[in-house]
């Protein structure tokens, strides 16, 4: 299994997870401009990351999310919890010293989330990894909780396989959870039984012992049904300040269920892939989600999950929906959804004209109020995604079936093995608790219509409050290509309008000609402004001379007491405040007046009444630094104020 294994130094495996969540970094691959997600994502990066190594890749915070994303995406999470599914146990016939460790994965009569609320843990069947190479049918394993001198027996009733792996091998068996005295005792809950016994899970490779502070940072901020056996990782990095402004700017964020177990982090062993059995793993997603999916897909909202259990619950509702549309036409249909291993690739194989996302999402959420089920989808090089515009993910272990997930998203041979050959130079943290990264999908179906007939509007054309935002409107009507020369004033009056026209694909050209600027030190200040942001984008800028001032006077004449942000103004709210933001993150030069010798009249004036300073002409330190305060600063209601008193 070359293809899925490299040299991982030990040094950069994180044993304790970054502080705030959202400190860890976030490696984005810079993707080509195929789409207006990939072309928004690409100049995001390149503007954040101005000093990257190369094209291919940008060296962020995961606290960057927020600006890496477009307004119209939509985040999908794992909301399950973590169990404390690890304890530590010895024979009972036997003398050996020590403690061995038993891996809870799942339950072999209930599923995961009906497991966890059973009342007596008593003669339930479990599967477990037992961390020790000898043991055989029949054994009696003693688990002891130290502080109380409780106890808890398990008998081993079979071996499935062997186990191997790096930090000890062992076996998978099924065992028999035996309560003493349980006919005497009170019930012993499923959630007792393992608060009682039980250990956060930390994966072995930390090679330390559980913290107290584990019991918290290994949930995710989402996390709310107990299941899982394992942290759904990738989530790990999100906190409730970041998930705010992710909604504040109009992001979308669905949660689905899936309980972490074998499926997703038993190594690979087997000499090729279709040796490997994948661990089916519980899911559930409601019907209120996955209607909430199928708006995002009619609107062309790029959908991203947020790690790699999301991307195969997401792309088994998918498969689940085609088969579940078959069913029905076969009058079979089943309200019960398994997905095997290898079946979506055989069903690909056996259909023609397989429906679209939107119509395999419909036959779904007609199935009932919640979607549930299995899922052991075993997503390897070659697999065409039918749900995942992109992915925010953890870096993985070798010789695992995660890493080949990540293959395939990035589909060309070896960009893989390159962007984690970026990510060691780079001095990554890797793993569980270790940073990010967010690749998009080559093949994105995000603005790429699947229906075209279809009455709902097109997300690329609005605005996060449903306003249409002119911009867009302009842009969306030019094919990516078309070549467009546009006149600029200043860098934070059309920062917005010019990344959003990269975005879309248009060839821009930037004009500066302003010679109303007075005096020329101000003039000067705002063209090299103009020009840096030029150079981030790497586009064009033309700088026309400024020796037509008369020519602007002459012009101007008559309109000497015109207020700015008349009734020519077309520019929206949405427009106004990504402006802002720009602006922030650029740190461009902020300017007190327009531009002209007339509006440093009026605001010198106005200053005057106020008893503030005269304006300093090309004040190199007042930036702009706080989108939101800049906003209110500069809204229509402070300027209509301005106007009304000079």
């Amino acid at each position: 299994m070359e293809k899925i294994s490299y040299e991982l130094p030990d040094v950069l495996i994180a044993e304790h997870p970054a502080s705030p969540r959202d400190a860890s970094r976030l490696l984005v691959s810079i993707p080509p401009p195929s789409s207006s997600f990939h072309s928004f994502v690409r100049t995001r990066a390149k503007l954040l990351a101005p000093k990257r190594l190369n094209d291919s890749y940008a060296d962020l915070k995961f606290s960057d999310l927020d600006r890496i994303l477009p307004h119209d995406a939509h985040l999908v999470f794992n909301q399950s919890k973590v169990i404390p599914a690890r304890m530590f146990a010895s024979r009972a016939s036997s003398q050996e010293p020590g403690v061995f460790e038993v891996m809870f994965l799942s339950s072999e009569e209930y599923n995961m989330t009906e497991a966890m609320q059973q009342p007596d843990c008593d003669g339930m069947l479990w599967r477990c990894m037992i961390r020790h190479p000898e043991i055989s049918v029949g054994d009696n394993l003693s688990v002891k909780e130290d502080s109380s001198g409780k106890q808890l027996s398990l008998e081993v009733v079979h071996i499935h396989s062997q186990w191997k792996e790096e930090e000890g091998d062992g076996v998978e068996a099924s065992v028999k959870i035996v309560r003493p005295n349980a006919g005497s005792e009170q019930h012993l809950s499923v959630e007792s039984a393992f608060r009682i016994f039980g250990n956060v899970p930390l994966p072995p490779y930390m090679k330390r012992q559980v913290e107290k502070t584990d019991g918290e940072a290994y949930q995710t901020v989402f996390a709310s049904l107990p299941g899982s056996v394992a942290a759904p990782t990738a989530g790990l990095h999100m906190t409730d300040e970041l998930r705010q402004r992710l909604l504040k700017m109009g992001v979308k964020i669905s949660l689905i269920n899936l309980h972490v177990g074998a499926g997703t982090f038993r190594p690979v062993t087997a000499q090729t892939i279709s040796q490997h059995t994948m661990h089916s793993e519980y899911f559930s997603v409601s019907q209120e989600e996955v209607r909430d999916l199928i708006r995002s897909l009619k609107l062309e909202r790029p959908i991203v999950p947020v790690g790699t259990t999301t991307v195969r619950v997401l792309e088994s509702l998918y498969w689940l929906g085609v088969l579940h549309e078959q069913s029905k036409s076969a009058e079979r249909s089943s309200k019960t959804f398994s997905l095997g291993q290898w079946e979506a690739y055989q069903v690909a194989a056996s259909t023609d004209n397989l429906p679209t996302p939107t119509a395999a999402l419909e036959s779904l959420a007609e199935a009932g109020n919640t979607i549930e089920g299995v899922t052991s989808l075993c997503i390897v090089p070659g697999y065409q995604f039918r749900l995942c515009d992109g992915l925010i993910t953890n870096f993985h272990q070798t010789h695992s079936t995660l890493l080949l997930l990540v293959q395939a998203l990035l589909q060309t041979p070896g960009l893989c093995d390159d962007m984690y050959r970026h990510a060691i130079d780079q001095r990554y943290r890797f793993l569980s608790y270790g940073d990010a990264c967010f690749i998009a999908n080559a093949h994105s179906h995000a603005n790429k219509s699947e229906q075209p007939a279809s009455t709902e509007p097109n997300s690329s054309a609005y605005s996060p409050g449903g306003v249409e935002t002119p911009m867009r409107a302009l842009s969306t009507q030019l094919d990516p290509g078309t070549k467009v020369l546009l006149h600029s004033c200043c860098a934070p009056c059309s920062g917005a309008m010019i990344e959003q026209m990269v975005e879309e694909g248009q060839e821009v050209t930037i004009l500066f000609y302003n010679p109303n600027i007075h005096p020329r030190e101000e003039y000067d200040v705002r063209k090299d402004e103009n020009k840096r942001y030029a150079d981030q984008l790497n586009i064009p800028f033309v700088d026309l001379d400024y020796d037509d001032v008369d020519e602007w006077y002459r012009r101007a004449r008559g309109m000497e007491f015109s207020p700015e942000r008349g009734a020519r103004d077309w520019q929206t709210e949405a427009m106004s405040q990504r402006k802002y933001n720009i602006n922030a993150e650029q740190s461009f030069y902020k300017q007190e007046y327009c531009g002209c010798t007339y509006s440093l009249r009026d605001s010198n004036e106005w200053r005057k009444k106020e008893g503030l300073e005269r304006i300093k002409i090309a004040d190199g330190n007042n930036v702009y630094s706080d989108a939101e305060k800049d906003a209110e600063e500069e809204s229509l209601e402070v300027v209509a104020q301005f106007f009304a008193h000079t």
